[in-house]
């Protein structure tokens, strides 16, 4: 697990047009947290430090406004 989260690149990404930390196959976010966003809006990632995991999987293409939300929701109940 600590090899799949490290950070293995740190730098400019094209595709994302920012800098970005990727571990395996997926993003790094200083909070500690990593995952990956999918285009059309899906959604998934660990939490370490809040002790969760997080999915939202959409059939039609959209942003990630109803992941925003949730996670919103979610984190008030935590």
């Amino acid at each position: 697990m600590a090899e799949a989260t490290r950070v293995q690149y740190a730098g400019p990404d094209l595709v994302l047009d920012r800098t970005a930390h990727w571990t395996l196959g997926m993003q790094w976010e200083p909070d500690g947290s990593w995952g990956m966003g999918g285009i059309g809006g899906s959604s998934a990632w660990a939490d370490p430090a809040r002790g969760y995991t997080f999915a939202y999987a959409t059939a039609r293409l959209a942003d990630h406004d109803r992941v925003d939300e949730l996670v919103e929701a979610l984190h008030a109940c935590l």
